[in-house]
């Protein structure tokens, strides 16, 4: 028996990720309704493996409402490459950003592999959202004894298996790291998901950095970072108490934000709902490959803590509905990333993060629902926003924002 495996598990969502306190790096597994949905979540340099991994420093404590494993290890060969491993659990999913720390002189022989994974089970079907912003999202079906490889990375991946439980695994909001990799003057760079497809699992690959030629490369010395997001299957978050009566559409003032003449009229316990389209804000906010604001821009993320500290301000309870507008796209806007240069990224991150702050913010007094249109409600990340996240301390501070 291992005494150094940890489980983090959700109050009232029955499920469980599992942790190697001695171990840098996992999940071991993550577990829904009592069925194992991944194994083994690791990361691969050439043969090195991280279990491989001295650990110096393994945490598991609780922020903002979420409970978070932190990981940090050497390999004790070689040029003793170090990675580092922050994974933020909340609601239905986990947030994972990887560090990792590339010595000068050290070679890539094959290639480096980021959040690779088994999952175990018999998988049905797979649901594929291409990163190029121009192809549909579909469904499909996944054949025992085939393998099938995803080149150019796509955003989101979503395994359906014959429970009808789906598995999420996306790529985070830095688009731009995936991309440029170890090696981004290689014409061997380009990130892909590989899968090899059995009867009782699915082995998956997630390869950042190929190295195809006969010659050792020889990637620059400094930190690689790279986020991503795992989720899955939470029935029991979707489960919201219905309303007392019906939702009153809140008008969004450019100025003032919410009216409070309008809030008292609704009660209460007032039944609200808003539609993020609405909100007049500059054209720099926006996607600049698609329609809607883009969440990883400051200027929207304080518009709409703005009219969310309103709500909580106004009362401790209470249904929030959200119509519309809260939904991810591709945007290559540097300001919104903090860089100079021309940046290609996603939101999906940064819904997540705001979702959680906002369920912090207003307090299990409130019911948030939020709508997500074809194709995003098929994304088990999107279907719990603003769901109880499960881990707030008790003398927490409310208005807390996260960080990695």
């Amino acid at each position: 028996m291992n005494n150094n495996l940890h489980d983090i598990q959700h109050p009232t969502a029955n499920w469980l990720v599992q942790h190697d306190l001695n171990r840098a790096g996992g999940p071991l597994l993550i577990r829904q309704n009592g069925n194992t949905l991944l194994k083994n979540f690791h990361n691969r340099c050439d043969d090195l493996q991280d279990e491989l991994l001295i650990p110096d420093k393994v945490r598991i404590f609780r922020k903002a409402g979420a409970a978070i494993f932190s990981s940090e290890g050497h390999f004790p060969f070689g040029a003793e490459l170090s990675l580092r491993q922050n994974i933020r659990y909340a609601a239905n999913h986990a947030r994972v950003t990887t560090d990792l720390r590339w010595k000068k002189g050290a070679s890539l022989k094959q290639n480096v592999a980021i959040g690779s994974a088994e999952l175990p089970g018999q998988w049905t079907k797979v649901f594929v959202v291409p990163a190029d912003g121009t192809t549909t999202p579909a469904w499909q079906v996944l054949t025992p004894g085939t393998s099938c490889r995803f080149n150019p990375l796509p955003l989101a991946l979503v395994f359906c298996n014959q429970q009808d439980q789906r598995l999420e695994i996306s790529t985070g909001d830095d688009l731009w790291r995936w991309q440029n990799g170890l090696l981004p003057q290689s014409l061997h760079n380009t990130a892909s998901i590989e899968l090899t497809v059995q009867t009782d699992n699915i082995r998956l690959q997630r390869l950042v950095t190929v190295n195809s030629g006969e010659a050792e490369g020889f990637p620059e010395a400094r930190d690689y970072r790279f986020t991503s997001v795992l989720a899955w299957s939470a029935p029991a978050l979707q489960q919201n108490p219905h309303p007392p009566h019906e939702f009153t559409t809140l008008v969004i003032n450019q100025k003032e934000g919410l009216s409070r003449k309008q809030l008292l009229d609704c009660g209460s316990t007032p039944c609200v709902s808003l539609d993020f389209r609405q909100i007049e804000l500059p054209q720099q906010a926006k996607h600049s490959r698609g329609q809607g604001y883009c969440w990883e821009s400051k200027i929207t993320q304080r518009c709409v803590r703005r009219l969310i500290r309103q709500l909580a301000d106004f009362s401790a309870e209470g249904f929030l509905l959200i119509t519309a507008g809260m939904t991810p796209g591709l945007c290559d806007d540097p300001v919104h990333c903090s860089r100079k240069n021309n940046t290609l990224h996603w939101d999906l991150t940064a819904i997540l993060d705001l979702a959680s702050w906002m369920q912090q913010r207003l307090g299990n007094g409130w019911t948030t629902t939020v709508k997500q249109p074809a194709p995003w409600n098929e994304l088990p990340s999107l279907s719990c926003l603003a769901a109880l996240n499960g881990f707030r301390l008790p003398n927490e501070k409310i208005d807390e924002e996260t960080d990695d």
